[in-house]
């Protein structure tokens, strides 16, 4: 299945996994309200589709995104603060949190640049998958601006306070290798095997027990809000549940089989 419009195409692949691919390949996958929307709703359809376990966000080209569009942003002089606000939230703000929020696991395939709301876009995915082509940077405070999408919150958990510093208020760009060095992709691979490569480890996500995941992801989220003996008192809760599921049974006995578990989400 393929679906396409002008600034977003839609595929749900093998494996289960759902391709969101941003589609101005003309403006580096520049973002507008529009296209930030079509994300969102993109997302939200994947995260209710059964089918998909596995949730990939790419740019077609040679660039994940340059960020939000110019023409947007020199609309936005003549906005009062109000009406920049609900455009977004509305929009920029409502994909970051409908990836962020996702139960399923999030990919980034990226090569080239992935600069402003394009790094953050990025960063709320659950995984980067790069090229050697890639780059991030955080261009906000060279506009006198802030990463208003989850990066501030994000990237100093990520990659630790100094970097994000240098990232959000220097705005300086992290190429590749650097990117892998201090976490802030999970894999580096050839420009030419990107989407081999991110379709194998979405794949091996894919796999992985649906109640699991999300129970998992929900953990580490927390995590970042929490305490400790919160977290003792709510994932015994939830580890309860988990160790009731189908999912769970499934899983011991692959692991006394000697066998790949397929687990049903159950």
């Amino acid at each position: 299945m393929t679906a396409a419009s002008a600034s977003l195409t839609l595929s749900h692949g093998v494996d289960n996994i759902g391709w969101v691919t941003m589609n101005r390949e003309d403006t580096l996958n520049a973002q507008t309200p529009e296209m930030m929307a079509e994300i969102a709703d993109a997302v939200s359809a994947f995260e209710q589709d059964d089918n998909i376990r596995a949730i990939v966000l790419t740019g077609k080209g040679r660039a994940f995104s340059a960020g939000a569009d110019l023409n947007y942003l020199e609309t936005t002089i003549t906005k009062s603060a109000a009406e920049i606000r609900k455009s977004i939230y509305e929009n920029f703000m409502r994909a970051a949190r409908a990836i962020a929020s996702s139960s399923k696991p999030t990919l980034a395939c990226m090569r080239g640049p992935a600069y402003g709301a394009g790094c953050e876009i990025a960063v709320v995915c659950d995984f980067r998958i790069i090229s050697e082509t890639a780059k991030f940077s955080e261009t906000w405070a060279k506009l006198g601006l802030i990463p208003p999408l989850g990066g501030a919150f994000l990237l100093p958990h990520m990659i630790g306070l100094g970097n994000a510093r240098r990232m959000i208020l220097l705005g300086e760009t992290v190429g590749a290798e650097e990117a892998i060095r201090i976490g802030l992709a999970d894999r580096l691979v050839a420009d030419s095997d990107l989407e081999k490569e991110t379709s194998a480890f979405a794949a091996q996500l894919a796999a992985t027990s649906p109640l699991g995941y999300a129970a998992g992801k929900d953990c580490l989220r927390r995590s970042l809000e929490s305490s400790l003996e919160r977290e003792w008192e709510a994932n015994s809760y939830i580890q309860g549940m988990l160790l009731s599921s189908t999912d769970f049974a499934e899983g011991f006995a692959a692991l006394k089989e000697r066998r790949t578990a397929d687990f049903k989400g159950v």
